[in-house]
């Protein structure tokens, strides 16, 4: 359970779902009012194959993994927004030049033959250099704007390192994008 607002009975709840058909209704069952209830734990919503997941909820100055795998990160200038700002919970605002989030490097985190990068974002300048996830350490990947040298000026590129100076890469004119607007990246 991420947020509950009792006098609106607004809820945001992560779950885990084995199986979800796209050709049959599935059907998700949830109880509440149970107190006591013991089987909360981020083990029952995330599954081995998730090594870093940040819902950015804190107040704290430390981003909390919540997959169970403690890559947890440092956040540094960033400022912290309510609910009524941001696409799902709460988030941060990032300055677009000296705030960000570190996570220590760690070998888990960074693809070996796969990889799944998910994040919100929207940005007041879209002409701006900014990077939305990366990492620089060993199995280095980013998703940027206009940032990456792996791409082309003015684009959303997504860059997973491949061997020397060698990247797969995937590009999205800038063009398309429109200010204060949010899109989700993946």
């Amino acid at each position: 359970l991420e947020t509950y607002t009792s006098s609106t009975g607004k809820m945001i709840a992560w779950v885990k779902i084995p199986e979800l058909s796209s050709t049959e209704d599935t059907v998700v069952y949830m109880y509440y009012g149970n107190a006591g209830n013991s089987d909360l734990s981020s083990d029952n919503v995330w599954d081995e194959n998730y090594v870093l997941v940040q819902h950015l909820e804190e107040s704290t100055g430390t981003a909390t993994d919540s997959s169970g795998n403690g890559n947890d990160g440092t956040v540094t200038g960033a400022t912290e927004k309510s609910a009524t700002y941001c696409k799902v919970g709460r988030c941060y605002q990032f300055d677009g030049s000296s705030d960000y989030i570190t996570v220590a490097h760690d070998s888990t985190v960074g693809p070996t033959t796969t990889l799944t990068a998910s994040a919100w974002f929207k940005t007041s300048d879209k002409s701006v250099n900014s990077r939305i996830i990366s990492k620089t350490q060993a199995g280095a990947f980013s998703i940027s704007l206009n940032e990456d040298s792996a791409c082309t000026a003015s684009t959303l590129c997504f860059a997973m390192y491949v061997s020397g100076d060698a990247y797969y890469t995937a590009e999205y004119a800038v063009s398309l994008l429109n200010n204060d607007q949010w899109y989700h990246v993946a």
